[in-house]
């Protein structure tokens, strides 16, 4: 399946059609499209939970809406949508984060407010079970118990604000510009460090960790090298250096 959406702004006019503002669901299979709901929804951008059952449309000026892809009703309205920050789903598509925090799918009640940050959250990663999520800003990233609702950790504002956890919650990957750091959990602490190859600037850094399908590796991806750590060992499993800038990381472990 495929999901396009199109937003409702009078000044665009491709080849002389204006665009319909809405969200289209297509079955590669078949011709036209199998699903479409949202027609005159405004918004300035749309977010997929990961089995794309539910749906975010996220808008700035008034409440952003949360929709049911099957049966296309609507499940609930959350804050507006704070400039370009990242929105993510949690594993099951039960939370939804964005910068003010974490909002129940169904009822639209915040569950956590990212607080403490002194510039704005823009990046949120989920622990693969959804009890922990990190919020990212310039300044710093912010570990939190979703349960509690309570902080963990504060990490330095000298690292970068994208996050990714081990499967089984005790370590935390956080990139910076030259590579990633480790760390503890439970403690905070500083477990190890890793750096790509041939750092030259900030252009031409790191731009993505992610913990990869099955949970048992980080991989690091820069502009110049590519690293898997083992998430249990925080060992290095393997790294390539001197790589193409733009490469695609797939799920499989085997795949680059």
């Amino acid at each position: 399946q495929l999901a396009t959406f199109s937003r409702a702004d009078s000044s665009v006019d491709l080849f002389r059609q204006s665009l319909d503002p809405a969200l289209k669901m297509w079955n590669l299979n078949e011709t036209g499209p199998t699903t479409s709901f949202g027609n005159n929804i405004t918004a300035a951008q749309t977010f997929f939970d990961k089995r794309k059952s539910k749906v975010l449309f996220a808008r700035k000026a008034s409440p952003s809406t949360i929709w049911d892809t099957t049966t296309r009703k609507k499940l609930s309205e959350i804050p507006a949508y704070e400039g370009e920050s990242n929105v993510s789903f949690n594993n099951d598509g039960s939370a939804v984060a964005l910068a003010q925090g974490v909002f129940d799918v169904a009822t639209g009640q915040q569950k956590l407010r990212f607080t403490g940050h002194a510039k704005t959250v823009e990046d949120i990663s989920w622990s693969r079970d959804g009890q922990l999520v990190a919020s990212g800003s310039s300044d710093s990233v912010r570990i939190w118990d979703l349960a509690n609702g309570t902080l963990l950790h504060e990490l330095s504002s000298k690292y970068g604000t994208v996050a990714a956890f081990s499967v089984d919650n005790k370590r935390v990957a956080v990139i910076t510009q030259q590579g990633a750091v480790l760390f503890d959990i439970a403690t905070g602490k500083q477990l190890a460090e890793y750096k790509s190859a041939e750092y030259r600037d900030e252009a031409n850094g790191v731009w993505g960790i992610e913990t990869i399908a099955d949970g048992s590796r980080f991989r690091i991806g820069a502009s110049n090298s590519m690293i898997e750590i083992d998430t249990l060992s925080a060992k290095v499993l393997r790294r390539v250096d001197k790589r193409p800038v733009y490469t695609g990381l797939s799920d499989c472990n085997q795949r680059i």
